[in-house]
């Protein structure tokens, strides 16, 4: 049974971070169009090492987290507790896209309590008021 909206806002995750049965997932992964090939598309590991919201943890969508084995994927998404059943599941990346698609893999899997950011990172990056988890591993807010 579901507790949590499928789209989750701004003030509705920053009400939330201290939750501990949040589980937080950045999906961030790029993409490039091309005029002359293929999109170039490429892991936003970098841009999460960086910053990320506080407490997030890295999803690699394109490697670990695509494994098109379900066990093998059920296997990855449990290390870090996107399963379990008693979190509330919240994916996001830099606007949207990815974490939609990975909110979709974790309901095939049977996590009904998954939702999405759509502000994703763009937002939150935007307001200086809201935690991130910084290079240096400091809260911008000093916190």
């Amino acid at each position: 049974m579901r507790n949590i909206p499928m789209i989750v806002t701004t003030e509705w995750l920053a009400e939330r971070l201290d939750d501990p049965n949040l589980s937080l997932l950045d999906v961030t992964t790029f993409l490039q169009h091309t005029d002359d090939g293929p999109n170039k598309v490429w892991s936003g590991r970098e841009a999460y090492e960086k910053e990320h919201i506080l407490g997030a943890v890295f999803a690699d969508l394109l490697k670990e987290y695509s494994d098109p084995d379900d066990d093998k994927l059920r296997e990855t998404f449990e290390k870090v507790g996107a399963l379990d059943p008693n979190k509330k599941v919240i994916t996001y990346c830099g606007g949207g896209i990815a974490a939609t698609w990975n909110a979709l893999l974790l309901n095939k899997l049977g996590q009904n309590n998954v939702a999405v950011y759509d502000g994703s990172m763009s937002e939150w990056a935007a307001d200086p008021t809201l935690p991130l988890d910084t290079v240096d591993n400091k809260n911008r807010n000093n916190e």
